[in-house]
């Protein structure tokens, strides 16, 4: 199975540098609107609780005493190739931490303990309350907070042991409800909260119930020890962007101001991937970026988004700047997601200043063979990345068709590098600076050795080609609309799970000697067991576990969605998944009386 991975000069210059083809198809590179700082006039936080505690008010042990089991699962996922790269982990608390704030009388600037941690009035009017986590050995560490019921006017800041307090709001809540705070730096998270005024405080609430520990990863995808030197064992054909100038690539100076380095929550766990911001037909370009679907597909994954921006080298081969110095974006509204061509793509809730937006080219004949496809990347999550291959007909295709998917020659034995984890999402550039993919994995036998590809290897992305009519109405709201959506759709409730971004409704009934029903999808402290891929579900008793169903996207194996049913219960079922877009309908029954053995169909339903 292959091994998935996951341009201004002056304005003369810009405009005779990346001339190119002018169509509804084509939208050429550009820089972008000024910086807008949404937080930069607000006040400090208090600090309540570092002026309150002399140390950390809740802790954890560390990963190898604490979290033994998810450590090793982490270096299992990562050394087996598994796509998106993970570098990181929720855990639970000790003891949740419900923060109900309520209304009460108190005195200006009289702190007290609640929710566990520190609340106190403040001048100004409203109140504020504080809390700090502590993990060892943990590179960077972030805070989910559930149930999150806030007025609007809220402001939230985080900081670790260095860095400066990071001020957002609610523009990072998911539909759920739920929010993960922007990452420091170090084994310390202080979070404050400011309400607006005290009428704000009557139903404030939310819990705390896990924090995100991240790590830096060594090349085999292992956490490496914190705090840490810079890594020593970088491999061989990674090639340090900061050492390609235009002298390479006529513009790769611009591009690098295009590509962030992305790190997402998605199911309990920490993923990097890379991004890159397109260029709209419109006067003033919007932060639209790309990445891999395999990267995530959900809204809850797009609101926990943090990009990175410039974290490359200051100049080549020179040690690398520290994350927590480099100017970031936090959230992001998903817009489109599709396995067939493997894309995200999303608006950034906002972007720094000095950003560059690349061009792209939707003709199906823009890349011919032999063409070079240049790449910026951030293999393993690292420092900006460069490497180039050759357009060609694949010797083997990995059961990804080529109609979807373009391949290309790597060539790393040339020095023009290679691509690794969290590469997975980069765009794939022409000449001038035009997108025609976003890199989907590699194929061939070496696949898991990049630095050895073979004349039997390829790079492989997704056609930006087959991309661009789901995303046509953002980057050119000049073009026609893409064809509308499939009247049926899956709507979520107790009894109905919906998988794969939406597009799977799964359904169960049930019946014993006595009774008969549909089954409900269980919940374990108020959240459901449902996520993008599965759900579990009782029959008649809530608290019962009955069984689970799991849908797959093989669509780049054997181009089938693939269905998994287990049950533990010896009473009759009947599981329903049904396509919404297609229409398409599969059943899988177990007879009552009968003890039902695991179901794995990977041929169940057709792609796309």
């Amino acid at each position: 199975m292959a091994r998935f991975h996951a341009l201004c000069l002056g304005v003369v210059t810009l405009l005779l540098g990346f001339a190119g083809p002018a169509s509804a198809q084509v939208g050429h590179p550009v820089f972008g609107p000024p910086e807008v700082e949404t937080h930069a006039l607000e006040p400090p936080p208090l600090r309540l609780a570092e002026q309150l505690e002399l140390t950390a008010m809740h802790s954890l042990a560390e990963a190898s005493a604490g979290a033994g089991d998810q450590l090793a699962a982490l270096i299992a996922w990562n050394a087996a190739g598994n796509l998106p790269l993970r570098d990181g982990f929720s855990r639970p608390l000790p003891t949740p931490l419900l923060v109900r704030i309520g209304a009460a009388e108190r005195t200006v600037l009289t702190a007290e303990r609640i929710g566990g941690g520190w609340l106190s009035a403040v001048p100004s009017g409203g109140h504020a309350w504080g809390t700090s986590v502590f993990v060892p050995e943990s590179a960077r560490l972030r805070l989910e907070l559930q149930r999150v019921s806030l007025p609007e006017g809220s402001r939230l800041w985080v900081w670790g042991e260095s860095g400066e307090p990071l001020a957002f709001g609610l523009e990072l809540l998911d539909p759920d409800g739920t929010l993960w705070t922007p990452s420091v730096a170090g084994p310390t998270i202080h979070l404050e909260l400011l309400l607006p005024d005290s009428e704000a405080t009557a139903n404030a609430s939310f819990e705390i119930a896990h924090v995100l520990e991240l790590f830096e990863l060594d090349t085999e995808g292992r956490p490496r020890p914190y705090p840490m030197l810079a890594p020593e064992e970088i491999t061989s054909c990674i090639r340090d962007a900061a050492c390609f100038g235009d002298g390479t690539v006529n513009g790769i100076t611009l591009w690098r101001r295009a590509i962030a380095r992305l790190s997402f929550v998605k199911d309990g766990k920490s993923g990097l991937c890379t991004g890159g911001l397109l260029n709209s037909t419109t006067d003033s370009p919007a932060p639209y970026m790309l990445t891999a679907n395999h990267c995530f597909t959900t809204q809850a994954s797009a609101s926990s988004l943090e990009a990175y921006w410039d974290y490359i080298a200051p100049s080549c081969n020179a040690p690398w700047p520290p994350l927590s110095s480099l100017p970031r974006s936090n959230g992001a509204t998903l817009l489109a997601t599709n396995a067939g061509s493997d894309f995200t793509f999303v608006r950034l809730n906002g972007i720094p200043g000095s950003r560059f937006f690349l061009g792209w080219d939707a003709r199906s004949t823009a890349v011919v063979n032999g063409a070079p496809l240049y790449r910026l990347s951030h293999p393993r999550g690292d420092a900006l990345a460069y490497s180039r291959s050759l357009a060609w007909n694949p010797p083997m295709n990995c059961g990804w068709s080529t109609a979807q998917f373009l391949f290309s020659d790597p060539q790393p034995e040339l020095g023009h590098g290679a691509t690794f984890g969290g590469s997975s999402g980069s765009p794939v550039i022409l000449t001038g600076g035009y997108v025609v993919g976003q890199l989907t994995g590699v194929c061939g036998p070496n696949n898991n050795e990049p630095c050895l590809a073979g004349i039997l290897d390829s790079v492989v992305d997704g056609r930006f080609s087959v991309t661009y009519p789901s995303i046509s109405s953002y980057l050119n709201p000049s073009s026609p609309p893409p064809p509308p959506p499939p009247p049926s759709s899956c709507t979520r409730n107790a009894e109905t799970a919906c998988l794969l971004s939406n597009r799977f409704e799964v359904k169960v009934t049930w019946r014993t000697s006595q009774s008969s029903g549909n089954a409900k999808v269980m919940s374990f402290g108020g959240q459901r067991t449902e996520s993008d891929q599965s759900v579990f579900y009782s029959f008649y008793d809530a608290a019962n576990f009955e069984m689970g169903v799991k849908v797959l996207n093989g669509c780049g194996i054997n181009d089938r969605f693939w269905i998994f049913v287990s049950g533990l219960t010896n009473q009759e079922y009947k599981v329903t998944v049904r396509d919404t877009r297609t229409g398409a309908v599969k059943t899988y029954s177990n007879p009552m009386g009968t003890y039902p053995t695991t179901v794995g169909d990977t041929s169940a339903l057709p792609c796309p």
